[in-house]
């Protein structure tokens, strides 16, 4: 759990391996945070900043004496120990994942089942899963072709579920930016139906799985959902509204997510920061709203089996950090698109690559025998 969670096993213990007070004081801080339900960005910025710088910028004379500008990565989240993560992490590859799938497909005669569920921050996620996994589990979506699987892992409007198959494994994304609504209610002022989950939660909490006969989808009880309301619905009003929506999303869900998290692991990845400097309405802040919204979530959350994930969200800040300092340098229009600077909301491929191998790392170390110092083994 703390590899999800900062100090998710035991918060005093981290504190006490950390040689750097600043470092210590900010966990101490962000442990205070999470009790009184006040603002956890400012903690979770201060150890953002121990991590390893990665985005590099070489300049260098060719040949021709002329000065050359060569962006790259120095390393990789993935790779990168996390101070506040007290076990290891294997840097999990393709071929790894296809010999857990298969050593948990012989165990318990089903394929992995991973779901995420929630708006476009979620889908990236899955979206990266697939892309990296796309050829060594040979995934597929039923009746279409594999150029019609490469589109949805590639679209990055796509507002409808994706479910996708492969050699012992099933990751689906169920597109819920309202996870409060059912799956088809009509919902006024929008393009469509099928923006809720709530349903399909409570079928779940009673170890059933969900049919839907009028789309011809049936999602299993997953071994790991990935959840969060994201801020595609909440963006659409005013800040106030947002946090009052999001209060309501949670009283709600909350009954629905603890009872599930006694049959199967829920994780809820906290909300990361936007990048101010891209907003379309600067005076719009709406970092202080998610981060409000976090402590909600601790409020609602802590006290039951549901694994809040703010680790990912502090790969988050970090990424946002370094994409702020290149932009004051004045290269903004020479960082690559994957790093996620130009984005608003969204998180690199760093990041999400990051956070997938956190997953491999829950759901694979103890199939692999991994060793006892691992996350997990």
């Amino acid at each position: 759990q703390s590899m999800f969670t900062v100090g998710g096993c035991h918060m005093k213990q981290v504190i006490h391996l950390q040689k750097d007070p600043v470092q210590a004081s900010a966990l101490s801080g962000l442990s205070a945070a999470r009790l009184e339900g006040t603002q956890l960005f400012t903690f979770m910025n201060t150890l953002a900043r121990y991590l390893p710088q990665l985005f590099k910028v070489d300049l260098k004379h060719n040949p021709n004496n002329d000065l050359v500008m060569t962006l790259k990565e120095n390393t990789s989240r993935a790779s990168q120990e996390l101070p506040f993560v007290p076990c290891s992490m294997h840097i999990y590859t393709p071929i790894d994942v296809k010999k857990c799938t298969e050593y948990f497909k012989r165990i318990w005669d089903v394929p992995l089942r991973i779901t995420l569920v929630g708006d476009s921050r979620t889908r990236n996620t899955m979206q990266e899963m697939a892309k990296i996994l796309i050829k060594e589990l040979n995934l597929y979506i039923d009746g279409e072709d594999l150029q019609h699987l490469i589109s949805l892992i590639t679209n990055n409007k796509a507002r409808f579920n994706i479910p996708v198959k492969g050699n012992n494994i099933e990751i689906n994304y169920i597109f819920a930016p309202i996870i409060e609504r059912a799956v088809d209610k009509p919902i006024l002022g929008y393009d469509g139906f099928g923006y809720g989950a709530r349903d399909i939660f409570e079928v779940w909490s009673e170890g059933k799985s969900w049919t839907n006969i009028h789309r011809n989808q049936t999602f299993h009880l997953p071994h790991l959902v990935v959840v969060n309301n994201g801020m595609w619905h909440n963006s659409k009003t005013s800040a106030e509204a947002a946090v009052s929506d999001f209060m309501h999303t949670m009283h709600i869900m909350t009954p629905i997510l603890k009872k599930l998290s006694t049959l199967t692991r829920v994780i809820w990845p906290l909300h990361g920061p936007i990048k101010e400097n891209l907003a379309y309405t600067p005076d719009r802040d709406w970092t202080p709203v998610l981060d409000m919204m976090n402590s909600v979530t601790w409020l609602k959350l802590r006290d039951s089996n549901v694994w809040l994930w703010d680790t990912r969200t502090i790969l988050m800040l970090r990424q946002k950090q370094e994409c702020f300092r290149l932009y004051e340098t004045g290269l903004k229009k020479s960082l690559p698109i994957e790093w996620g600077c130009h984005d608003l909301q969204h998180a690199g491929k760093d990041v999400e690559r990051g956070a997938l191998n956190m997953i491999w790392n829950l759901a694979c170390n103890s199939l692999l025998n991994m060793e006892a110092d691992h996350c997990c083994s």
